[in-house]
Formats: structure tokens, C-alpha cells, sequence
């Protein structure tokens, strides 16, 4: 029975296994590292002149959420504004309120139970026909 052979050295599949396991790496890098920051740097955001933020706090069994609004001192006046607050994809509280006067913040919290889990946390800002999406993940209490 003869061999194949495929005309390349063993060095060069050498070099050939090394560059794959590099690339192997690098996507797992991306993947597992950079990744998730990117998902949850989208806690702030702009919307028709408000500054938006949201922020997750974690304390016991208990996780507290916070969508702060800031209206700019040479802002537009008090509008109409709707917040839905989304856990792991579901909706749990709508707000419906006025938007801070120029020069002012204002503050919308929500609290809820949880488990020993991974919480995923999605608000929808509208103000007028504009929206904005802003998302965070809470991580495991340890």
C-alpha cells in the first residue's frame, strides 16, 4: 500500500498548525473577552438634547435598576417621554412622564428579585418619535 503524500514538508505543516491555533486563539479572545464589553458598554445614550443612563446595582438578593435622565441648561422644555424597562427580554414596567425642565435630572427606578443568575436589562426610551435602547447585564452575585 503506498503512502499519499501531499508535496508540502513537515515544517511547513508545522507553521501551518501554529498560524490555526493562533487564529483559534484570537477568536476566542474576541469572543469571550471583548465581546461582552461591547454588549454592555450601551448604558448611555442621547436623546432629542437628554442625556440617558442606566446603571444596575446589586445588593444581597436584590438588583436595583436606575434610568437617569439629564435635561442640558439650554435644553428643550418638558416633554413627554415613555420608559419600558425589559428583564431577560420581558417587559416588567412601563413608565409614562415628563421629561426633566433644561438644567435638571431626573430619576426612574426599578427593583426586583433575584436568583443566583445572569440578568440581561434592556430600557426603550422614547421621547416624541425619537427612540433609544440602552442595555446592561448583571453579573452572577457571588
Amino acid at each position: 500500500m503506498s503512502s499519499f503524500t501531499d508535496g508540502r514538508s513537515g515544517s511547513s505543516r508545522k507553521v501551518s498548525l501554529k498560524m490555526l491555533m493562533l487564529d483559534l486563539l484570537l477568536l476566542c479572545i474576541i469572543g469571550g473577552v471583548i465581546y461582552p464589553f461591547i454588549i454592555t458598554r450601551n448604558k448611555t445614550g442621547k436623546i432629542e438634547g437628554v442625556q440617558c443612563d442606566l446603571s444596575l446595582r446589586s445588593l444581597d438578593d436584590e438588583l436595583y435598576v436606575s434610568v437617569l435622565l439629564q435635561n442640558k441648561e439650554d435644553g428643550l422644555s418638558s416633554r413627554p417621554v415613555g420608559i419600558e424597562i425589559l428583564v431577560n427580554g420581558h417587559s416588567v414596567q412601563k413608565i409614562n412622564d415628563l421629561s426633566p425642565l433644561p438644567g435638571e435630572t431626573r430619576t426612574f427606578r426599578y427593583r426586583l428579585k433575584r436568583e443566583n443568575e445572569k440578568i440581561s436589562i434592556r430600557s426603550i426610551i422614547s421621547i416624541g418619535e425619537s427612540k433609544i435602547e440602552l442595555n446592561a447585564v448583571s453579573q452572577v452575585p457571588k
